[in-house]
C-alpha cells in the first residue's frame, strides 16, 4: 500500500498488469482503464495479462484525488452551517468553494459560470460578511466552521 500511494502521488502515467483477475479487479476499482490492444501473454498461453493505464498528468491527480475521497465520504473543506450570514444557496455554494481554495477561474468552471458572475456573488458574500476580500472572507468562513 505505502508503494501505491507514493505512485500516486507523482504525477504521470501509472501503467499496471496481471494475470490475476483478482488485481485486474482491484485496478479497474482504482480508476485505472484497460489499454485495448495491449495484452500479452507473457505469464503463460493461457493467462492473458491486460495493461491498465491511470493518467495523472497535471490537473488529473487532484481530480483523481477529489473523486476518490469523494467516494469515501471525505471533504477537504468544512462544511458551511447552514444559514451563515443569510446567504442565498448560490452565495453559499460560492463561499463553500472558496473554502477549498478554489481560484475564481475554477470556481466559475466547477458551477458552469463566467468569472463575472463569480466575482458578482462574491461581492455580495463580502457585504454579508463584512469582509473586504477572498482573505478576510477565507479567515471568517474558517472561524465560523469552526477550523483549527
Amino acid at each position: 500500500m505505502h508503494l501505491l500511494l507514493s505512485l500516486l502521488m507523482k504525477r504521470g502515467l501509472l501503467l499496471f498488469l496481471s494475470p490475476l483477475p483478482y488485481h485486474q479487479e482491484i485496478t479497474k476499482r482504482m480508476g485505472f482503464h484497460q489499454v485495448e490492444g495491449a495484452t500479452h501473454f507473457d505469464f503463460g498461453p493461457n493467462l492473458p495479462s491486460p495493461t491498465y493505464l491511470l493518467d495523472l498528468r497535471g490537473e488529473r491527480q487532484r481530480k483523481y484525488f477529489d473523486l476518490l475521497l469523494q467516494q469515501v465520504g471525505v471533504s477537504l473543506a468544512p462544511l458551511l452551517p447552514e444559514g451563515i450570514f443569510n446567504f442565498t444557496g448560490r452565495e453559499r455554494e460560492v463561499a463553500q468553494l472558496v473554502m477549498s481554495t478554489q481560484s475564481i477561474a475554477e470556481i466559475a468552471e466547477s458551477l458552469n459560470v463566467t468569472e463575472a458572475a463569480i466575482k458578482k456573488h462574491l461581492g455580495r458574500i463580502y457585504k454579508k460578511a463584512e469582509v473586504r476580500g477572498k482573505i478576510q472572507l477565507l479567515k471568517k468562513l474558517m472561524e465560523v466552521a469552526n477550523v483549527r
